[in-house]
């Protein structure tokens, strides 16, 4: 399933461009079009980008270092309200996850040697949005 004529947009931030960073951005490219990937090494570009965004129809998975970086994120988190969020943390300890549940993800993963189970929640996320855009137009006459 690709979702190469729709609007939803994938965003990716990842302090590190390190082999976690480019085996999710692989994944993606499997699922969105390049023109829909959006990579951001700050946060303070992610942000700025977060506030920006009109639409809804988005896809935002966060790679977290560590608690640090964790903590960091809650300078965005109203941005981060809403979305269908991934997070993928560093490691299973209790603290870290607890902390993760605070920015309300859909979905939490750990960092390791695949990401097949990420690939299957953004393939379920894409059907969700496209079915919540289809149901829109619908209600409001287009397409």
């Amino acid at each position: 399933m690709t979702i190469k004529d729709q609007d939803i947009q994938f965003l990716l931030y990842s302090s590190q461009e390190d082999c976690n960073c480019r085996k999710i951005l692989s994944l993606s490219k499997r699922l969105f079009s390049q023109q829909h990937i959006r990579s951001f090494n700050t946060l303070s570009q992610f942000s700025a980008v977060l506030k920006r965004m009109y639409f809804r129809a988005s896809i935002i998975l966060i790679l977290v270092r560590d608690n640090e970086e964790l903590n960091n994120l809650f300078d965005i988190r109203d941005d981060l309200a809403d979305q269908s969020l991934i997070l993928v943390l560093p490691n299973t300890h209790n603290g870290i996850m607890r902390q993760g549940l605070r920015l309300y993800p859909r979905y939490i993963s750990y960092m390791k040697d695949e990401y097949q189970d990420v690939f299957y929640v953004l393939e379920k996320m894409i059907g969700k949005i496209q079915q919540r855009i289809k149901g829109e137009k619908h209600v409001t006459g287009e397409g």
